[in-house]
């Protein structure tokens, strides 16, 4: 499962790194920052489980995604809020 393993760090630092970017560039208040980046570092939906059983596709490795998310979303949720706090 490759495809899972150099996924995760895309969607959990690069994905909210990124909405971070966007949410300053926007000018969004310091609010709507936090929702946005802490929303960007969440778990993969399994609702992408879903499309991929009903689309014929890999079901084990969005599985796997959906799993190792969860599971490593919780060091990083934290260390996403705490950066928050301090900028």
């Amino acid at each position: 499962l490759r495809p899972v393993r150099a996924a995760l760090p895309g969607k959990l630092v690069l994905h909210p790194a990124l909405a971070w970017a966007a949410a300053a560039a926007l000018g969004l208040p310091s609010g709507a920052t936090a929702a946005t980046v802490l929303m960007a570092a969440t778990p993969t939906s399994l609702g992408y489980f879903l499309i991929a059983g009903a689309g014929g596709q890999d079901i084990r490795a969005a599985a796997a995604l959906c799993l190792w998310t969860t599971v490593l979303s919780l060091p990083t949720l934290a260390a996403w809020s705490a950066a928050l706090a301090y900028a």
